[in-house]
């Protein structure tokens, strides 16, 4: 589908306060992008609207890169919305869109969404070779029809500029409290739970195996205090991350042991919030001291969910 096609599904006569970008995990900073908007296009009585790629650009421009997702576009289209904005547009980035100059991307979307007022960031580029700069758009905009505003970063409470970038490092390395601070929530992920070893179950500590999407950010190997969702209802976790190597298992797996809970949940689509790391994975020298580690996993991981979320 083309730029243009895409966006004629949001035509609207209406005009609007518009910013642009990818979004992905939706953090702080984006939040406080997306409150800046509405508020400006609440003075001015225009729509406020987001527009979105479904792909991160970069990605399809140099398909040798991956840079692993914070969120499902589905999760990044609701997290949007929740903010209050009125129109959030999604555009299909591909190869033949990254080939448009600014001027034909801007023409496009000042035919179809009536922009009046365009809210950018520090650095913010598009357009082939990404020729479509704060000035450049700013000239663009004096013969289309649309104003230009760039905003200072949203900086954290540690004086950190908040990004994406930064975001996936810290799951990455396993600091997911410090992720969850930059998110302004837990981080999470889901899929569909299928039958693993059962070797949870023997040992006293049955887990349920999540089939995760492979292009998600996955957290560092280790163990994790998590909360679970499942059909409405969450409950208290503790889930592991890695590849079992007490065991001797090559394949990398994620395995939640629900607190408190026995019931057959195969099939089941699942979803898990990581609230913080309790240690790394660990080859152990016997079943025996693995299993010991496992309650006082349990122990420590109850007691930090029951003083936070009881």
């Amino acid at each position: 589908m083309s730029l243009e096609e895409d966006l004629a599904r949001y035509r609207s006569d209406q005009g609007s306060v518009l910013t642009i970008g990818t979004f992905d995990g939706v953090h702080k900073g984006h939040r406080w992008l997306v409150e800046q908007l509405c508020r400006r296009a609440g003075d001015l009585g225009l729509k406020s609207v987001v527009l979105t790629f479904d792909k991160i650009p970069r990605t399809v421009i140099r398909p040798d890169i991956v840079v692993p997702y914070l969120t499902t576009l589905p999760d990044r289209l609701s997290l949007l919305r929740s903010l209050g904005v009125d129109t959030v547009v999604t555009v299909a980035f591909t190869s033949e869109l990254s080939q448009l100059t600014a001027e034909q991307f801007m023409s496009a979307v000042v035919k179809n969404l009536h922009l009046k007022h365009l809210m950018i960031g520090p650095g913010f580029a598009l357009g082939r070779n990404r020729a479509g700069t704060f000035e450049k758009l700013q000239e663009l905009g004096e013969d289309l029809g649309y104003t230009v505003e760039m905003l200072e970063p949203y900086v954290g409470a540690k004086s950190q500029t908040i990004r994406s970038t930064k975001v996936r490092e810290m799951i990455e390395q396993g600091a997911i409290d410090q992720a969850n601070d930059f998110l302004g929530r837990s981080y999470s992920l889901s899929g569909v739970v299928y039958e693993g070893h059962k070797r949870g179950k023997d040992l006293g500590f049955p887990t349920a195996n999540i089939d995760f999407a492979k292009e998600r950010a996955i957290p560092q190997d280790g163990v994790y205090v998590t909360r679970a969702f499942l059909n409405a209802k969450q409950y208290f976790s503790v889930t592991n991350v890695g590849d079992n190597p007490t065991f001797g298992d090559e394949e990398r797996y994620i395995e939640v042991h629900i607190l408190d809970f026995t019931e057959d949940i195969y099939g089941a689509d699942l979803r898990i919030e990581f609230i913080r790391r309790l240690r790394e994975e660990i080859k152990f020298d016997s079943v025996e001291s693995l299993v010991s580690q496992m309650h006082d996993d349990v122990s420590d991981a109850r007691a930090i969910l029951e003083s936070t979320y009881d």
